[in-house]
């Protein structure tokens, strides 16, 4: 039997009738083909054409999405009626979940507590994880493209079922239909690293101000996960609330920004508090704000380590009194860079303890901070910026500091008076900008760095780098880089120093040694 030969004419194949073939094309002919096809191609990319597509896309992505508009009263000719009663939503992707998002007359969704939340203070465990929470639309905090194309481009990518918890999300009213997407983004958005993102679950936290939130979340860059954290003993049935703001302000100013930026009144625990108590909380908060501005001097040689450690612990004590609880990590990792830099080692291993047990609390135990502030509780000289100032004995956290504990839900009964006694009810972020990463030299070399949009303040030094056997060092050339290899370089080290961190912890761990 014959093989077919490459190339060669199969019998079954049709013959070419060489009588009626066509004629070799011309000169003349291929060049009016050309002119014909270069028209076709110029009318098809003009720009006429190319905005017309535009529209259309935008178009048939609203087609295609306004279905869950509708599904959920959003967008409907009829507003959708207020329900009387919360209406627990079960959630049927995880029902072991901690949480309830529910209906809340007059205020949207929300999140209840489906159990008691305990963080069992006295015996020093950490804050409860509430979630955790993946991203499904994130937009660039720069970006050449429209922001409304960009959402409306980012959701015809969704899911059904993630499309259909975008739309449910809150948005301004009486917009256009086609800015509805962009408008759910700015309302519900969180940062997240150089971007701002949508998280579904994480969307639904309602806010309150100043003492009166009671969880937490902070973006962990190398899982490209939002964490949600309990700051106090949450019962069951109590709305789970974060803060969308720095909210060390006086009521009128929270108000006001929270009124511009996220459309609506305030009507939290704190904002709701009687004249008299919202002027002595005003006073309080107003104090913080001013007191970590004064802390900043620290960097700039004109205060003594002594002073800026009385700062610390006057934050500490108007936090007690206001009931303002978060952000007490980043507060004694700071004072235990002025001990350390001071050579203070009794008061930077204490303050180092105290960091590692309020990161723990606020963002989870299994964090680099944690993990680095608990070793350099133990060996505070090993800190790159060990003996970087003048030798001062600069103190340790106040009592007040050492003893204090997460507080219950916020209590107007139990707020303090400026004279430090209780009062009496009538019947009726992640925020402050941390210290350099070490202490700089006494001729200075400050620089900033901007990631995401967020003011990295690094000495001349650059950022620590965790190497692969658990030792510290530094970026020999990083005063040489540019800026944009800077902030490349500090996103790559936040993963990479993470990921290192949980290797030493594992080998720790399989040699039967300690990790706390």
């Amino acid at each position: 039997m014959a093989t077919k030969r490459r190339g060669a004419a199969s019998s079954d194949e049709p013959k070419v009738d060489e009588k009626n073939a066509p004629t070799a094309p011309t000169k003349k002919s291929l060049r009016k083909a050309q002119l014909k096809k270069q028209q076709s191609q110029s009318v098809l990319f003009s720009p006429a054409i190319k905005i017309l597509i535009a529209v259309l896309s935008s178009v048939l992505c609203i087609i295609i999405t306004r279905p869950y508009w509708k599904a959920d009263g959003l967008g409907a000719a009829e507003p959708a009626p207020i329900r009387k009663e919360p209406v627990v939503i079960k959630n049927k992707e995880n029902p072991g979940q901690i949480f309830q998002v529910v209906d809340l007359p007059g205020r949207g969704k929300g999140m209840l507590a489906a159990r008691d939340i305990m963080l069992q203070i006295y015996h020093e465990k950490a804050g409860e994880l509430i979630l955790k929470d993946k991203a499904i639309i994130r937009l660039p905090s720069h970006t050449e493209e429209n922001p409304t194309e960009y959402v409306l481009n980012q959701i015809a990518n969704l899911t059904e079922t993630q499309l259909a918890k975008f739309m449910s999300l809150s948005y301004l009213p009486n917009l256009p239909e086609k800015h509805i997407p962009f408008s759910i983004m700015q309302t519900n958005a969180f940062a997240a690293g150089d971007s701002m993102a949508i998280f579904p679950e994480a969307a639904r936290l309602n806010h309150a101000c100043a003492g009166a939130f009671n969880t937490v979340y902070n973006w962990r860059e190398g899982e490209e996960t939002l964490y949600v954290h309990a700051l106090r003993n949450i019962r069951a049935g109590e709305e789970l609330l974060t803060t969308y703001i720095d909210s060390k302000k006086p009521r009128a100013e929270r108000q006001k920004h929270l009124k511009e930026n996220y459309h609506f009144d305030c009507d939290c625990p704190v904002c709701t508090l009687p004249e008299e108590q919202s002027k002595e909380s005003d006073r309080r908060l107003t104090a913080m704000a001013n007191l970590y501005v004064q802390l900043k001097a620290w960097n700039e040689q004109t205060l003594t380590g002594k002073e800026a450690i009385a700062i610390v612990n006057n934050i500490w004590k108007l936090g007690e009194e206001e009931h303002y609880v978060s952000e007490r990590g980043q507060l004694a990792a700071d004072a235990a860079i002025v001990a350390t830099a001071h050579s203070d080692l009794e008061a930077a291993s204490e303050w180092r303890a105290l960091a590692a047990k309020w990161f723990a609390r606020e963002i989870g135990e299994d964090t680099p901070q944690v993990f680095l502030n608990r070793k350099w509780a133990n060996e505070p000289d090993s800190h790159p910026v060990f003996g970087r100032k003048a030798e001062e004995k600069v103190g340790g956290p106040s009592d007040i500091a050492k003893n204090s504990k997460l507080r219950a839900s916020f209590s107007p009964a139990t707020l303090m008076t400026s004279e430090g006694q209780s009062t009496t009810a009538a019947t009726s972020e992640p925020h402050h900008e941390p210290l350099l990463l070490e202490a700089p030299s006494d001729n200075g070399g400050q620089q900033e760095l901007q990631v995401g949009g967020t003011t990295v303040k690094l000495d001349r030094l650059g950022p620590l780098v965790v190497n692969s056997d658990g030792t510290l060092s530094r970026i020999a050339n990083w005063e040489q880089m540019s800026s944009i290899k800077k902030e490349r370089t500090y996103r790559i080290l936040l993963k990479r120093n993470q990921i290192r961190l949980e290797d030493q912890k594992q080998k720790l761990a399989s040699n039967g040694e300690d990790t706390t």
